[in-house]
């Protein structure tokens, strides 16, 4: 089934349209809306709201300015509290927006399936798949964190890759632009790093494979415009905090708490570390952080986690493996669930086949992102949310083993009954 620009628009819109309203009517149909439990990344909005400063993250204590999280999600949320306040109708409205860039995932899933030479029947499933598909309900629709948006810029991304770079080298303007667009995406969520090399890398090889100083030069330019962009921020973070930090710094405490004594592999069952430790939850770490200023704090978290990593080798290895295993396979809010999730996974693992066996460019960019980004992720306590920029990604490969299981199924049925 091919697909024109045309009914390719209308394909995108409509998937935009089902999952809208499949997320609005959950948010206000089961009262989620009213809802309210402040996170770091939105304690840090309302604080940029009242003073104009990104600081105080930490729900236990007033903490100062910080780079716990990194600036661009905040600064658009703390511009939805300053115009429509942090009270009950700036909540609302920010519910609103997070459930629309949600929802943006899947046309944007729709244009990236015709963009890599799929038709327009893989398209409407991977943009309908998409559209249905909540990997983290309160995060997706509430708007608390980051993911949509990193999935959404992640999306943009590869799709400007292909088209300015797949088939040649980049020109040096567009070279330097995805890197500004990469710098930008990682102001967002930086754990985007390493897809990021990698599928600059992988554009180079895609595009060229002899001329490695126009090869060099591109990926030099590359990072030279994803320098520029997190200039800003290094330099704030530099002249505040005292220190060099690129996109956030709180890598350190995250590794203490997800290794430990009586560690657990996920979020949901780490509270007992987590409100005995995290500043957020535990006001003598938050009044300890204070004191000793927000990278002190964290150099000394990072080094108490690795110390533990060093000498409970068995214990870091059980966690990281439980890690491993549930970031491909969550373990669902129910059975049924649990089931559909891995059935996700299954599916998307056929469909890499099919895309191997097609040559299709959607194998190589796959298998980058499920090599690159989810290596921290094997480190730090399991939650949903952590595979929210990427998820994409499973329901593109799901999406095309699926329609490749319905041609063959048609082809059987037509050849049976001639």
């Amino acid at each position: 089934m091919s697909s024109s620009p045309h009914s390719g628009f209308r394909i995108a819109l409509l998937c935009f349209l089902v999952a809208a309203t499949i997320r609005l009517s959950i948010l206000f149909g089961t009262g989620l809306y009213l809802k309210l439990d402040r996170t770091e990344m939105a304690s840090v909005a309302v604080t940029f709201a009242h003073t104009g400063q990104l600081g105080n993250p930490y729900m236990a204590l007033p903490t100062g300015p910080t780079a716990h999280v990194a600036p661009v999600y905040p600064l658009l949320l703390g511009m939805i509290y300053r115009l429509f306040g942090d009270g009950k109708t700036g909540e609302i409205v920010k519910q609103i927006v997070a459930s629309c860039v949600s929802s943006a995932r899947a046309p944007l899933l729709v244009l990236l399936t015709l963009t890599i030479g799929f038709g327009g029947g893989v398209a409407l499933v991977a943009g309908l798949c998409s559209a249905m598909h909540i990997g983290a309900f309160e995060t997706e629709l509430k708007g608390d964190w980051e993911g949509p948006m990193a999935a959404n810029a992640l999306l943009i991304l590869v799709i400007s890759a292909y088209r300015i770079g797949w088939r040649r080298l980049p020109t040096s303007v567009e070279a330097l632009c995805y890197g500004l667009g990469w710098g930008v995406a990682l102001l967002i969520a930086p754990g985007l790093l390493p897809v990021g090399v990698g599928l600059a890398l992988l554009g180079c090889a895609a595009a060229v494979r002899k001329a490695m100083r126009d090869s060099a030069k591109v990926l030099l330019l590359f990072a030279l415009g994803c320098m520029l962009a997190l200039s800003p921020w290094v330099i704030r973070n530099h002249l505040v905090l005292g220190g060099l930090v690129w996109g956030r710094d709180n890598f350190g405490l995250e590794l203490s708490v997800s290794n430990g004594p009586g560690a657990s592999w996920s979020n949901p069952e780490n509270h007992d570390r987590i409100y005995s430790m995290h500043p957020s939850r535990y006001l003598p770490a938050a009044k300890k952080l204070r004191e000793q200023g927000e990278l002190a704090f964290e150099a000394d978290r990072k080094r108490e986690g690795l110390e533990w990593i060093r000498t409970h080798p068995r214990e870091f290895a059980g966690l990281t493996a439980n890690r491993i295993w549930h970031f491909w396979f969550p373990s669902g809010r129910n059975r049924a669930h649990q089931i559909a999730l891995a059935a996700l996974t299954l599916l998307a693992i056929a469909g890499l086949a099919v895309m191997w066996r097609l040559s299709n460019p959607g194998f190589m960019i796959t298998v980058t992102i499920w090599t690159t980004y989810p290596a921290l992720y094997y480190i730090i306590q399991w939650s949903s949310r952590y595979r929210q920029p990427i998820e994409w990604s499973l329901i593109l490969s799901a999406s095309v083993a699926v329609y490749e299981g319905y041609v063959r199924t048609k082809h059987a049925l037509a050849a049976s009954i001639s």
